[in-house]
């Protein structure tokens, strides 16, 4: 089979399963997404048909496809940006709070909330601003 045919199947079969609600759960305890990760790499693994031990990162790039975290950091990217161009409901735009007076040359000017609980470090609210 060829190389875009697999990556059509993955994104035809897989990938809508994974990206479905993935800021909202991403940003969890790793320990909560290292299934998500494990079963992601071995979908990879069977599409390139390759034994359970071979390194993933190779396929990823192979296929051209995202790895988690890349796809995490995408997501989130994207997501900030719906955030700061008003593309999301007032609702949600109004838990990311713009900075006054910025600072610095960077065009996403959020406040990054502080962080009391250890959990809490992880949320969306928290590392959108940074990513």
């Amino acid at each position: 089979m060829s190389k875009e045919l697999l990556r059509n199947m993955f994104y035809s079969f897989v990938n809508p399963y994974v990206e479905y609600g993935l800021i909202l759960w991403s940003n969890s305890n790793k320990g909560d997404t290292k299934l998500i990760q494990n079963n992601l790499k071995k979908v990879v693994r069977i599409i390139s048909f390759k034994g359970h031990n071979q390194h993933t990162e190779p396929l990823f790039k192979e296929l051209k496809i995202l790895s988690y975290d890349k796809l995490k950091k995408y997501n989130t990217a994207k997501f900030m940006w719906q955030i700061s161009n008003n593309k999301t409901p007032k609702c949600i735009t109004n838990l990311f709070f713009k900075k006054d007076r910025p600072y610095g040359t960077d065009n996403l000017k959020f406040h990054t909330p502080f962080k009391k609980l250890e959990s809490s470090k992880n949320s969306i609210i928290v590392q959108g601003p940074k990513i």
